[in-house]
């Protein structure tokens, strides 16, 4: 048991994971694609200025080790980005909107 349960959670770690790095490369490529790819065009512009606070101390604190700026985000600073630059994201917007709308007609024809 004890052992189904760490490779769940080993599971779980490497799925976390993926989705981090994926909405990272989406994220920060649709701000540099709409605003510039200058470091002060998509990170002034496009990054909200507490995530940049939050984020230039972590990078400060950790000595640049992982690399840019955008290896710092928390997985929830996406969701804000994402939701102040809502017209950047149209295909993922898209996407969501017809998940729901489709998931909806499915609980009403069952």
């Amino acid at each position: 048991m004890d052992e189904q349960k760490t490779q769940t959670n080993i599971d779980a770690k490497i799925l976390v994971d993926r989705i981090e790095k994926t909405l990272q490369r989406t994220v920060v490529e649709e701000l540099k694609r709409e605003i510039g790819t200058e470091e002060s065009q998509w990170w002034i512009d496009g990054v909200p200025k507490q995530i940049r606070k939050k984020v230039t101390e972590r990078l400060e604190d950790d000595d640049g080790s992982r690399g840019g700026k955008e290896y710092y985000f928390d997985l929830l600073d996406y969701r804000n980005i994402i939701q102040q630059h809502w017209s950047f994201f149209p295909e993922t917007t898209e996407k969501k909107n017809e998940s729901k709308s489709e998931s909806k007609i499915d609980q009403r024809t069952y």
